[in-house]
């Protein structure tokens, strides 16, 4: 079930879990008895869905309206419904350009809005208390968007720049050669940022006239979802939506998609560094009876692993990635199979992956396959709406593409009843290779070869922190708002301890601590984990290194046993180290083909020296290559040291169940602490470097950094305060760089702190003719707060930004788990997240240019330019008149 697909390619999958002992083959639906939707209409049609949700501070809403890309009509392929979302917050009859941005970051709150092919919605979440102000803005825009002509242009600037960025981006530009290859009748085939020329010929007027139209009360659902009461929503809604106009609806018959005669090819060439390859077919709408068998066949075919197409494509070495997804609109969607993999494997990944196929259609699935199939629904169900604003979008989407807003709980109901006789059904009838769609996308100069056609408050929920007999250092947080838990184990390590000989160690470790343990094969940890529909997933970056499980309450025992297991017992079986230093390798090539990471690597390089933070935390493909199943298993014995850890369990729990499992699992006496390997400090530059290097696409991308602080600076609140000020939407970057001057489509800045200082970073991603320009407008605005105190209206908007911000972030168990688990390593406290507002609220204009003063040096920093190989400037590093190698 694919109900907010913008456009994009979805590679959607779940890692699983794992237990001690197989669970019941059949999973009751868990219960949503105390989160009840209230669902009521207004007299000029709004509809309005509402839901109370106690469990954070805060207040979710979702304008959902029932226009898309193919709804356009004559407008069809203008993209004008995309046009219209980036316009209805630039302004209205009573607040001009800019004044919205400001003003929900003044309230600490997040807008954002996306365009499908279906839907247009707009999310807006702020705390509680900013409530009716949110519901004033949304309703100003939704009912009184001005168009400002010369804003307009502006914005159309803007998405030729999307435009730009979408041919660069493979997966992009994939997706838009997969709806094009689908559809030859139906709107659907379009893209849904349009096509240039035609974007390029319309007007406000059509603009106006299509949200006239379009933007109709009784086409819109309200989704309102949080700590807010229904009173006060009823009241609000009708005082600031009642008086918007009933209109005319428009009369929108889309023609129907002729079922395809035979298979389709599309193969084309692209920039990238490996293959990928779908094979997709017609698939049914969102609200068609087959649609909960042909999801849980995409489970049971690619969707994590230990899935039919992972064990026979990527475990063998032939792919490096696989997946399988179901993508259901309002109208018939498609089948899809993606994957990654090199050139010269095209041909036989297709013949395997039909072989896969024809067997799921010679013999039913197995048990164990549907029943882990259907686990897997509810679990992935549960973790993706642990948000208000996750449960709004779901209610907003139910409505508007089913009509019905408890769409997704009667779809669980239905994936309860689906048989293995169902799911080979379906496979044999929609996976027939009469109707497939092959669609390849190749590295440039790669050779072609033949294609064969009671609910807790976060009051209520509070962390304690106890220590094991050992020393490990063990969160808990009791919150029974939904029935899962998740479990995290949180080690000092990563990047910070690694040399350019071993860079990737930590990486591959991670990696490796899923792939079996002295009592469980590979496979058998896989089958577990599919068996539970949960997740578990490993994770390594700059400064630590981790696994995380994510499971139903039931089976929290048989998960700490396992994750245990994971941790402490990993066999780093040779052929699994082959296989995973293959597939990160693999990863490494293909993460130059975004053009951020590619920018950011050199950026690193340039600014960290011999400092670690100089490499990428995935390595290198050199040194990935160099390293063994021995330093491996060495790195890994030296995580285990106890004052390096920290465990969280957090979710539906008791305490008093958890604790004695706690020290059976993690309690056990561990081996003498390694001595930690010493690392060289973060050197302050001395002068101010330009680097330039060359990549093979249309877009630049333009970095300035500056070395920044570490966690324990007492004046991080104030550093992230100024980082607030400079980024953003409403920011300075985004107002200078985007809005008044036009000179880039994303511009933003970020500041990374770690056990050492980190980085701050400024950027852009423009014309390479506008490059230099934006690069010296990046530098002005920083030695702006320098020079000048930040006024204390945009201090304050700025503040609640942050705070808003944090409050958004950590509304999961997930997220709050790695965030105090991170702390709690880095000697500032897992307690920091609550006493940061405050210490936020405290950050002064005084203190803001201070920090200023201290980092935003022009004279100490690097300026990064990365421009597309056709540029006449080589490749170069300029630090006063020395020049060399910028790669």
């Amino acid at each position: 079930m694919r109900l907010a697909a913008a456009g994009g390619l979805i590679l959607l999958g779940l890692a699983g879990c794992a237990t001690m002992t197989q669970p019941d083959a059949t999973t009751p639906t868990p219960s949503f008895s105390t989160l009840a939707v209230r669902r009521w209409e207004l007299p000029n049609g709004l509809t309005i869905l509402f839901r109370q949700d106690r469990g954070a501070p805060l207040v979710a809403l979702e304008a959902a309206v029932k226009t898309g890309s193919a709804t356009e009509g004559a407008l069809l392929g203008t993209g004008v419904s995309h046009v219209v979302e980036h316009m209805l917050f630039k302004g209205t009859a009573t607040r001009p350009v800019g004044a919205i941005e400001r003003e929900i970051k003044s309230y600490g709150g997040q807008i954002n809005g996306h365009t499908t092919h279906d839907t247009t919605g707009y999310t807006l979440t702020v705390h509680r208390d900013h409530f009716t102000d949110a519901l004033t803005l949304l309703a100003d825009a939704l009912q009184h968007p001005s168009f400002d002509a010369e804003e307009l242009t502006r914005e159309l600037e803007v998405v030729f720049r999307e435009l730009k960025l979408r041919r660069d981006d493979p997966d992009q530009y994939l997706a838009d050669l997969i709806w094009a290859a689908r559809y030859r009748e139906h709107p659907y085939r379009h893209p849904i940022v349009g096509y240039e020329p035609l974007l390029k010929a319309l007007t406000r007027r059509q603009v106006v006239d299509y949200y006239r139209t379009q933007y109709l009360p009784s086409r819109t659902v309200l989704a309102i979802v949080g700590d807010v009461e229904e009173s006060v929503v009823r009241e609000a809604v009708t005082r600031e939506m009642g008086g918007w106009p009933r209109g005319l609806e428009p009369s929108l018959v889309a023609p129907m998609e002729p079922p395809p005669t035979a298979p389709r090819l599309v193969e084309e060439t692209a920039a990238v560094a490996v293959a990928q390859l779908v094979l997709a077919f017609p698939s049914v709408a969102v609200t068609h009876p087959d649609l909960v068998a042909l999801d849980t066949l995409a489970r049971v075919l690619g969707e994590g692993r230990g899935s039919r197409l992972d064990l026979a494509l990527r475990e063998p070495g032939l792919v490096h990635d696989v997946a399988s997804w179901n993508y259901t609109p309002r109208d018939p969607g498609l089948f899809a199979i993606s994957a990654h993999l090199d050139p010269d494997k095209i041909s036989e990944v297709q013949q395997r992956t039909q072989e896969v196929l024809a067997a799921l259609q010679r013999q039913p699935v197995t048990p164990a396959e549907l029943a882990a199939a259907k686990r897997a629904v509810i679990a992935q169900y549960l973790f993706g709406r642990q948000t208000v604003g996750a449960q709004a979008a779901d209610l907003a989407s139910n409505e508007t593409l089913t009509g019905d807003p408890a769409f997704s709980r009667h779809y669980m109901d239905a994936v309860q009843g689906v048989t293995a006789e169902h799911v080979q059904r379906v496979a044999r009838q929609y996976l027939a290779p009469g109707s497939a769609i092959h669609v390849i996308l190749r590295p440039k100069g790669a050779g072609t070869a033949p294609v064969e056609a009671p609910a807790a408050s976060a009051e209520t929920a509070p962390i304690e922190l106890i220590t094991l007999s050992n020393g490990v250092r063990v969160l808990l947080r009791e919150d029974p708002r939904h029935p899962i838990v998740t479990l995290r184990v949180t080690a000092f390590g990563g990047l910070l301890y690694e040399t350019p000989a071993t860079n990737g160690v930590s990486m591959l470790t991670a990696r490796m601590l899923l792939r079996g343990t002295s009592s469980r094969s590979a496979q058998e940890v896989t089958e577990f984990v599919r068996s539970l529909g949960g997740e578990l997933a490993s994770m390594s970056g700059r400064n630590s290194v981790g696994v995380s499980m994510a499971l139903l309450k039931d089976d929290l025992e048989a998960g700490l046993a396992l994750l245990s297991d994971v941790w402490f017992h990993p066999a780093f079986p040779a052929d699994e180290f082959l296989k995973e230093q293959r597939l990160l390798q693999a990863e490494i090539r293909q993460q130059d083909d975004d053009l951020f990471h590619w920018g950011t690597r050199r950026l690193s390089h340039a600014l960290f020296g011999d400092h670690p933070y100089a490499m990428p935390a995935e390595g290198t493909q050199d040194s990935v290559a160099m390293l063994t199943v021995a330093e491996v298993a060495a790195y890994h014995r030296w995580l285990l040291v106890p004052r390096r850890l920290v465990v969280s369990v957090f979710g539906d729990i008791r305490k008093a169940d958890v604790l004695p499992a706690m020290e059976r699992t993690f309690g056990r006496s561990l081996p003498a602490a390694p001595a930690t390997p010493t690392r060289p400090s973060v050197q302050p530059l001395t002068a101010c470097r330009r680097v330039e290097g060359a990549w093979p696409r249309a877009e630049a991308i333009v970095l300035v950094g500056f070395v920044g602080m570490a966690v324990t600076d007492p004046d991080l609140p104030a550093l992230d305060v100024l980082d607030s000020v400079l980024g953003g939407s409403g920011g300075r970057l985004f107002t200078e760089v985007r809005e008044r001057k036009g000179l880039a489509y994303t511009v933003g800045s970020s500041a990374a702190a770690g056990p050492d200082p980190g980085s701050i970073l400024l950027y852009a991603v423009t014309d390479p003719a506008q490059a230099d320009a934006v690069a010296a407008t990046l530098l002005q605005e920083a030695q702006r707060l320098r020079t000048s105190a930040v006024g204390a209206e945009e201090l304050k908007t700025a503040q609640e930004a942050v705070v808003g911000a944090q409050s958004i972030r950590l509304q999961t168990n997930g997220a709050l788990s790695l965030a105090t688990g991170l702390d709690e390593l880095f000697q500032v406290g897992w307690q920091r997240y609550r006493d940061y507002p405050a210490k936020v609220r405290a950050v002064t204009p005084a203190d803001l240019r201070r920090v200023a003063e201290r980092y935003l040096t022009p004279d100490r920093c690097v300026v990064f330019i990365g421009r597309p190989s056709a540029s006449p400037r080589t490749t170069r590093e300029r630090a006063g008149v020395s020049t060399g190698d910028a790669s």
